[in-house]
């Protein structure tokens, strides 16, 4: 089976930062999560919003906190193999 996924993409407008220029509670939540994730790439989504993206345990992961440092969002990389039944029969029903 052959599936086609779409990506929308929107205008980012983020901004690329270090993580020196982090608001604390943003740091303290992230190291909490997650325990030595390598490389990670900052990003400021907007004036109340970070974004962490990095590679764990061979998965792109990308999470957002606000300024308070309390999680927004998780986005992690999945293969097709592991989409659920429900949504590969919904996939196959409509091509």
């Amino acid at each position: 089976m052959v599936v086609g996924i779409v990506a929308i993409s929107t205008l980012n407008c983020s901004q690329r930062l270090n993580e020196k220029d982090l608001p604390e509670p943003v740091k303290t939540s992230f190291s909490k999560a997650y325990d030595s994730p390598g490389k990670v790439k900052w990003e400021k989504e907007n004036k109340n919003e970070y974004e962490a993206s990095f590679v764990l345990n061979g998965k792109e992961i990308s999470v957002v906190y606000s300024n308070d440092g309390t999680l927004q969002e998780t986005e992690t990389e999945i293969t097709v193999a592991e989409l659920p039944a429900a949504v590969t029969d919904y996939i196959t029903e409509e091509l």
